[in-house]
């Protein structure tokens, strides 16, 4: 039961949704809590948005009020949920240009862009071999020499999102915290990958559930002021873990 009202911001992909049996029954669990009236619910993930209705159902996950999609560059309500937030859009487009993002991006052979599918109106996403990951911190020089307004976010040693500067999934979080009157002491969010590194950015109450990614892991290690929980446990039970650690259950 929530002791008080407050805003639930989650990852999808190994945050919420894990992939043992295990993990859909403390889905289930937590998915009783977080139905109460009491709780806002925004999912924040990295998928596109038919890519992330598809999950919420087959996971049987509940409607949230917010869908924010696309590493954060995208956002769509309940009882709205073809329509996407035109006004987030209005304040990602200044200074993001497209063809000049992928002019730069194409001086890196390393760089294969993800389907078409996976790209957005302010989302250029391309794989990346762990190998050459090194390779990021020129891509950036490069983007900034070019006069490009952009963050580049890589995570699951796979995965390389060039996304406006305005543009992530903590950004969407404090402008939907905005709209519905939230602050960081009733607000919680939770993630498992450097995509969600900007959740925990933004100082709200934090839950790194406890199948977080090294690189998550690592960044936590030199972040030390911020309210991020570890939970031991995985998934939905890591975060049930950490709701009751900062006594909102």
């Amino acid at each position: 039961m929530a002791n008080l009202p407050f805003l639930f911001v989650s990852d999808l992909d190994d945050t919420l949704v894990g992939s043992l049996p295990e993990d859909r029954e403390a889905l289930r669990v937590l998915n009783a809590v977080l139905a109460e009236p009491e709780v806002t619910v925004i999912y924040a993930t990295g998928r596109s948005p038919a890519s992330a209705l598809t999950l919420i159902a087959e996971a049987e996950l509940l409607i949230p009020d917010a869908l924010v999609t696309s590493v954060g560059t995208a956002i769509y309500y309940s009882e709205d949920p073809d329509r996407p937030d035109h006004r987030w859009w209005e304040l990602l487009k200044d200074g993001w240009q497209t063809e000049a993002i992928e002019a730069v991006a194409g001086l890196f052979p390393e760089l294969w862009p993800q389907p078409s599918a996976e790209q957005g109106p302010f989302k250029r996403s391309y794989f990346l071999d762990p190998a050459h990951a090194y390779r990021i911190a020129e891509l950036e020089a490069q983007l900034l020499k070019a006069q490009l307004r952009t963050r580049v976010v890589y995570s699951s040693f796979r995965d390389l999102d060039i996304l406006p500067a305005k543009g992530n999934k903590g950004s969407a979080v404090r402008y939907l915290q905005e709209r519905w009157n939230f602050d960081s002491r009733n607000t919680v969010v939770c993630g498992d990958s450097g995509n969600d590194q900007s959740l925990f950015e933004t100082g709200n109450l934090g839950i790194a559930v406890g199948n977080a990614r090294s690189e998550l892991v690592a960044w936590m290690t030199g972040q030390p002021k911020l309210p991020i929980y570890a939970a031991k446990g995985r998934c939905a039970e890591g975060i049930a873990e950490g709701l009751r650690h900062w006594q909102l259950i």
